[in-house]
């Protein structure tokens, strides 16, 4: 039942379980304007992360990804559903980990800049429509 599962399938199943299943707390903490500011930095981040790997799904002669769910040439598709599910697990994951909200929120911001910037160098801009 399961040996046709792709990488892709079992992150959008684990991604859905996570937002499924995890509790949520009845004294979660309120978001502060620093935990926001955080937050659409984040977004911001990984809204130009998205234009640059579609970009790179639409060049395949020109580019190849790095990041191992999507593979080295994956399609506009499946961009499109890996940054859906991730930003919806990010802004879930901060929103109900209150205890390490600070601290996950600069390890993504740290990993999306290190992406976006990555690819600056390398010449991959972005590519929306």
């Amino acid at each position: 039942m399961f040996k046709n599962l792709t990488l892709e399938d079992i992150v959008i199943i684990v991604a859905a379980a996570v937002i499924i299943l995890w509790p949520s707390p009845s004294h979660a903490d309120e978001w502060t304007d620093a935990d926001i500011k955080r937050e659409v930095a984040f977004l911001v981040l990984q809204f130009i992360d998205y234009g640059q790997t579609r970009t790179i799904a639409k060049h395949p002669e020109n580019y190849h990804e790095f990041n191992e769910i999507l593979g080295s040439h994956p399609s506009v598709s499946k961009v499109n559903k890996y940054f859906a599910v991730t930003t919806l697990l990010q802004l879930v994951v901060a929103d109900k980990w209150t205890e390490y909200r600070t601290e996950f929120q600069y390890l993504t911001i740290g990993i999306e800049v290190g992406a976006v910037g990555n690819n600056v160098m390398i010449g991959i801009h972005h590519d929306f429509f």
